[in-house]
């Protein structure tokens, strides 16, 4: 059975993302942000930014209430979400023409089999 973990690694605008090529056992989710956007509005949006990925990385057994699960043990639900959105200047509803300001996010996973048979291989 696969251990997933999810992870803020920045908000920022997309040009200022650093280090965003996902490496194997993860993909990288992106969605706008403002200063006061809700938890359970970013849950919501990272929930169809899984339904409507087409990345062929993401493991067929994660099914959206496994998602949803893990969204609701790992989110950032303390006053780190709220710090990293202090500092956008644009508020849900505000008219804006411009780049959109975005949350990223890292779910990685590990491949550890529980029912390993690992007759033959060296201990």
């Amino acid at each position: 059975m696969k251990t997933y973990s999810f992870d803020l690694i920045d908000v920022c605008l997309p040009d200022y993302l650093n280090d965003h090529h996902n490496r194997e056992n993860e993909v990288l989710f992106g969605i706008p942000v403002r200063n006061n956007t809700s938890t359970a509005s970013a849950k919501a949006s990272l929930v169809d930014e899984l339904l409507s990925s087409c990345d062929e990385r993401i493991p067929e057994e994660l099914t959206t209430q496994n998602f949803r699960d893990i969204l609701n043990e790992q989110f950032p639900l303390t006053s780190t979400w709220n710090r990293a959105l202090q500092y956008i200047d644009l508020a849900e509803g505000d008219e804006f023409e411009g780049e959109e300001c975005y949350a990223y996010f890292v779910l990685s996973w590990d491949n550890e089999e529980a029912d390993c048979d690992c007759e033959g291989e060296d201990q």
